[in-house]
This record gives C-alpha cells, sequence and structure tokens, in this order.
C-alpha cells in the first residue's frame, strides 16, 4: 500500500485549507479519523500514525471509541511488531482525552509483557494518591510484576503524589525477584526517596556489577547512591566501586 494522488493532495493542501478554512480543515482530520474507526489490518496502522500529529482535532468521544476498538481485534492480521505498533498509538492519541484514573486503567488493561513507549507514559496525568496507592497495594498482593512494573514507571514519569504506605511499598520493591521492577523502584528512590530509604539503600551489597544490563537498574541504582552520598549518606570511596 503506498502513497496515493489523494494523500498527497491532503498533504499538500492541509496549510493552505487550515489557514483560510480553519473549520473545513478540522471537519477533513475529524472525517479521516471516523474512517480509521472502520479500518483493519495494515491501513488501520497507517491510520493511526497519520493521527497521532493531530491529535488535538480530536473529542473523548472518539478516544473512547478509539480505545474501545482495540478489543474488536481489527489488527489480527498485523505482525506482533506491528500489533505493538498499533496498540501503543491507540494510546497515545487517545489517552490525552481521558482523566487521570481513566488513563491508568487503559494502562493497567494492556496484554501482559506488552511493553509500553515511554512516550506513553509521559503524556499521562497523575491520579490522586490513595488511588495509586491502592492500585499498587493491590498489584503487590496479587503479584503481578507486569502492573508493579507500569505503576512504577507511571509513578515516576507522572510524579503522582505517594502516600506513606506507597512510598513504603516502593522501597521495598527495590528487593524485588524481577530486575525490571527493582530499576522502576530504584528510579522512585533515587528523585524522591527519604533520607532514610537512601540510606538503607546505601548500606546495602547492591551494586552495578551485579545488576541486570538488560534493564535500567545499573543506572536507577546508580543514581540512588550518588543521590545517598549528597545527602551524606555514604562515603564517595563507596560510590566509585558500587555504581556503573
Amino acid at each position: 500500500m503506498g502513497v496515493t494522488s489523494e494523500d498527497n493532495d491532503f498533504q499538500s493542501q492541509r496549510a493552505a485549507v487550515a489557514r483560510f478554512y480553519p473549520a473545513v480543515a478540522v471537519r477533513k482530520h475529524r472525517e479521516f479519523a471516523d474512517d480509521v474507526l472502520t479500518r483493519s489490518g495494515f491501513p488501520l496502522r497507517q491510520g493511526l500514525l497519520a493521527l497521532y500529529a493531530h491529535g488535538a482535532l480530536l473529542n473523548r468521544e472518539f478516544a473512547n471509541k478509539l480505545l474501545s476498538a482495540s478489543k474488536t481485534g481489527a489488527d489480527r492480521d498485523l505482525s506482533e511488531s506491528d500489533q505493538w505498533l498499533t496498540s501503543q498509538f491507540r494510546l497515545l492519541v487517545g489517552l490525552p482525552w481521558l482523566t487521570p484514573n481513566e488513563q491508568l486503567e487503559s494502562l493497567l488493561n494492556l496484554s501482559v509483557d506488552e511493553r509500553v513507549l515511554l512516550e506513553t507514559v509521559e503524556r499521562m496525568s497523575p491520579v490522586n494518591a490513595s488511588e495509586f496507592e491502592d492500585r499498587l497495594l493491590q498489584a503487590i498482593s496479587n503479584d503481578n510484576a507486569y502492573e508493579q512494573d507500569n505503576l512504577l514507571a507511571y509513578a515516576f514519569h507522572t510524579e503522582v503524589p505517594l502516600t506513606t504506605e506507597a512510598s513504603e511499598a516502593i522501597e521495598n520493591l527495590v528487593g524485588s525477584a524481577s530486575a525490571r521492577t527493582r530499576g522502576h523502584a530504584m528510579s522512585i528512590l533515587a528523585d524522591r526517596g527519604t533520607a532514610s530509604q537512601l540510606l538503607k539503600f546505601a548500606n546495602s551489597d547492591w551494586t552495578a556489577d551485579g545488576a541486570d544490563e538488560d534493564t535500567f537498574e545499573p543506572w536507577h541504582g546508580s543514581m540512588a547512591l550518588v543521590r545517598a552520598f549528597k545527602l551524606g549518606q555514604c562515603s564517595i570511596e563507596d560510590i566509585f566501586t558500587r555504581i556503573s
């Protein structure tokens, strides 16, 4: 499927129409968006990629339809990598129109082990502290490492407020069996861990040499040690032997 003459016309005339006939430009883009909702397979993939740059022209109703359509199997004929791309761009286009609670629900409803684009999480808004605490403690109670990973990444990038219970839970996840979970927990520890939490980490036996290099654990663990040093919790000699 290549670029058609209609595609070229649409792109070349967009700026002029938007400048002199903005209402027409908005209407045509929304018509295009509605058409994307009816697509499947590769046309769906291409349509979502094209919509990404014009998400400000959409609305909440469209976002709900777009995210609900993920359950219809419209992408089942795509390769595994294109299915992942389609899923992520549904979120990128639709999330800004949802409430913070709805955004978090969409994130947690992803297929297990589906990796989330950094930009996807960065587009999200924080829920309140008690809502985040409930979600995190539930994920820990269910031993759901995938939800724990996504919640920790969400907390780091949205700077969601943390209750004392949530902060303590994150501190405990620094010792998780999952390297990815440990890395995410260390990122929050390095960013806004308390002095006592950083002292406890500095007094642990963690070193970057023993960390999983396929995750961000070495980086975030090292940054937590650097912050501990800045607060006078460990020596410079200790830092040099343990960081990456």
